[in-house]
């Protein structure tokens, strides 16, 4: 059984008797206006209704302008289903540049990121600066927000990879830091025999602190990865030695709890919390 034809909805059946109403009105006008005057013309002469004459047959123009291809006269030529498809055309032309403005930003910004990274740490600034550039041309040309995010991804999983390792060695140089000074101190009780359980407890601290040491090496993140994993990365390291040794739980919250909201709004923003932070950090590692 055939389904019936649904009713148009209510906005377009009122455009389309408002349009048929308008038509009529301006093809009656014309044709009254030009009956009138071929009389007045007749009668009186052509010159005075020469001008409402001309008024009549623009009437008439206007009111069947979308019934033709092309129209000429007096050098008048409209061409309306000429023009549609010249707007189809453009539109097609303004996507295919909105995709040609998104490859040419993605290919910029993996150039660039991958001049900014920590050995040429003075890059990192004019990289993020250039993103945001980019950031801006594509949003400007009518590029969705979720489509600007691919092209600057390779930029945040640039930076985010750098931040990880930075921080990964300043763990590694505190936790051995840290074993040097328990060693320090077991040495100087190896000759009094009365404070075995502190010796103990000294010795059984420094294993925990290399096992965890050797433990969190497989946690590196890989350059394919983004913030939101980054963050995950810093966050299991920091559980892993949560509890070890109470004098460097507080070391390690310095070390990592500043850029766990700074990695949380890479990933969600796309862009940097606080730039300057990033930027000095980066140049003091040099």
């Amino acid at each position: 059984m055939t389904k019936p034809p649904s009713p148009e909805p209510h906005e377009h059946r009122w455009s389309s008797a408002a349009r048929f109403v308008a038509d009529v009105l301006l093809l009656a006008s014309g044709a009254v206006n030009i009956v009138v005057r071929t009389y007045k013309a007749y009668a009186v002469g052509p010159a005075e209704a020469a001008v409402p004459l001309a008024a009549g047959l623009l009437l008439l123009f206007a009111g069947t302008i979308d019934r033709f291809e092309s129209l000429k006269g007096w050098g008048i030529e409209a061409k309306v289903k000429q023009l549609d498809r010249k707007l189809v055309e453009s539109e097609e032309l303004l996507t295919k540049l909105r995709r040609l403005t998104e490859l040419v930003g993605k290919s910029v910004v993996q150039a660039n990121a991958s001049q900014g990274r920590r050995e040429d740490s003075p890059k990192i600034e004019r990289s993020y600066h250039m993103a945001r550039e980019v950031r801006s041309l594509l949003l400007d040309v009518g590029v969705s927000t979720e489509a600007v995010e691919a092209p600057l991804s390779p930029w945040s999983r640039a930076i985010a990879f750098d931040l990880v390792n930075l921080l990964r060695q300043d763990i590694r140089a505190e936790s051995s830091n840290r074993r040097a000074t328990l060693e320090a101190q077991l040495n100087l009780l190896q000759s009094d025999l009365s404070h075995s359980e502190e010796k103990q407890r000294i010795g059984v601290l420094m294993q925990s602190l290399f096992r965890t040491e050797v433990d969190t090496v497989h946690l590196a993140l890989l350059p394919d990865r983004g913030a939101r994993e980054a963050a995950e990365v810093l966050r299991e390291i920091q559980k892993r030695y949560k509890g070890i040794d109470p004098e460097f739980d507080g070391t390690i919250d310095e070390i990592i709890s500043p850029w766990l909201p700074e990695l949380d709004h890479l990933a969600e923003k796309g862009d940097l919390r606080l730039p300057d932070r990033w930027f000095d950090f980066f140049k003091a590692k040099g």
